[in-house]
């Protein structure tokens, strides 16, 4: 596992915070490494089973990519970008392991990112996002939803059929998001 815990857009943040139980993780920007280092040591972090590991730099726009290390060996890779103009939505349903039912008063939490062109999350997106269902469900609350930290979260409940949902996000200037969601 390894997580940039950092949305790498803010000028006077100096350093990354990186989670994982790698043993070593080496970080780059934009394609220079800062170094290979091990977890942060102290009081705190000497009780932790996998302490974090903080680098500290200047930013920089650009990229940000971490390798993890087990044994020497580089087992995996993450990356995070500076995040640009919001272009788009991205729709994703959370269905925590299960398939949604009919008739049972089943619910999903649906997501609707703000993305720049890159597919990156814009963290400072606040825009009114509209979620809109074709099909024998229910969005419960609000279907209007303002944006945090580049997200907005809806609750779809189903209805008595069976069948496929079609839904949409949509926001002012941003490409629409769709999603087929069948429901059992």
């Amino acid at each position: 596992m390894l997580f940039i815990a950092n949305y790498w857009n803010d000028m006077a943040e100096k350093n990354v915070k990186i989670y994982s139980n790698c043993d070593q993780v080496e970080l780059f920007l934009n394609g220079k490494s800062l170094g290979r280092q091990s977890p942060d040591t102290g009081r705190v972090n000497n009780n932790l089973k996998h302490a974090p590991f903080t680098f500290t730099c200047n930013y920089q726009a650009g990229t940000l990519t971490a390798k993890g290390y087990l044994d020497g060996k580089l087992i995996i890779t993450s990356e995070r970008r500076t995040p640009q103009t919001a272009t788009q939505l991205l729709l994703n349903i959370d269905f925590s392991g299960k398939k949604l039912v009919a008739g049972k008063n089943d619910v999903v939490f649906v997501h609707v990112s703000v993305l720049d062109n890159n597919g990156t999350v814009i963290p400072s997106a606040s825009q009114e996002v509209q979620l809109h269902v074709v099909g024998d469900a229910e969005v419960v609350g609000e279907n209007k939803v303002k944006a945090e930290a580049g997200i907005a979260g809806f609750l779809l409940r189903a209805g008595a059929g069976k069948g496929t949902l079609k839904l949409q996000a949509t926001a002012p200037g941003l490409k629409p998001a769709t999603f087929n969601l069948v429901v059992q």
